[in-house]
């Protein structure tokens, strides 16, 4: 519930202004509500009340990317991954803001770091499949993209994230197996029947 967070949140702020988390935490929730201009206050505030708070920078460098603003984005991600270079998050973050801007030799780099700290966050796969397609390694891309479908075999849902993006990349093969699956499980969806025919 998020006004119970931002109440919580609130309350945290009242109690102690330089907790450097909530201000962090309330401008995360704030991103998600799409608040920008008081997200990004917060997570001024966050940085003021503490500096090292590398979780800070990069829900900074979110909300940047969100206002559009690359420049400012990579400066705090750049800051955030100085400050915690063992982060696997901060990469990921970083790999995100090069995707938006199509640097995407640059987003592989990071999202291969990324999976070097935390092999087992699948989400950091797919992403890095996407810079792939666009650097033309397909074939790396294919095995990102199987490394998620092995480690969740039975998750529908996962196949209706991973099947169009397949199909943009061209791995008609691949994604055959998966619109039989859906379409099996789910025979009256009549998109996944026509895109299975296609």
């Amino acid at each position: 519930d998020k006004a119970a967070a931002l109440a919580d949140f609130n309350r945290s702020i009242a109690l102690n202004p330089k907790n450097t988390d909530a201000y962090q935490n309330r401008a995360d929730l704030k991103l998600d509500m799409k608040d920008y201009a008081a997200a990004k206050s917060d997570a001024d505030s966050a940085i003021l009340a503490d500096s090292s708070n590398s979780y800070a920078y990069i829900s900074r460098a979110r909300i940047n990317v969100a206002l559009k603003d690359s420049a400012a984005a990579l400066k705090d991600i750049d800051r955030a991954i100085s400050l915690n270079p063992v982060n696997d998050y901060g990469y990921v973050v970083r790999g995100d803001v090069k995707m938006e801007i199509k640097n995407y030799d640059g987003a592989e780099r990071d999202y291969d770091k990324a999976i070097s700290l935390n092999a087992g966050n699948m989400e950091t796969y797919i992403k890095r499949a996407g810079a792939r397609v666009n650097i033309g390694q397909q074939a790396a891309a294919l095995q990102d993209y199987k490394k998620v479908l092995a480690a969740s075999p039975n998750d529908s849902t996962l196949y209706i994230r991973l099947s169009r993006p397949m199909l943009d990349a061209g791995f008609y093969a691949e994604v055959l197996p998966l619109y039989n699956l859906l379409a099996g499980a789910h025979p009256g969806n009549i998109t996944y029947n026509i895109e299975r025919g296609m």
